[in-house]
């Protein structure tokens, strides 16, 4: 369930998570549909640049 570490957007909802101590940090970043079509889609993005669920499409 999201929590206060979440920030509304549109139709999604996003969260970024920062790990370790710079300048070895890694991030990951997710987004979460509330809204519409989108609804309980989920996507992340990670610091190796590795897209959630892995779409062929969606390259960097």
């Amino acid at each position: 369930m999201p929590d206060d570490t979440w920030i509304a957007g549109c139709r999604f909802i996003y969260r970024a998570e920062v790990s370790g101590t710079a300048p070895e940090q890694t991030f990951r970043l997710t987004a979460r549909g509330m809204k519409g079509p989108v609804v309980e889609r989920v996507l992340t993005l990670d610091s190796q640049y590795t897209w959630g669920p892995a779409d062929p499409g969606c390259a960097p």
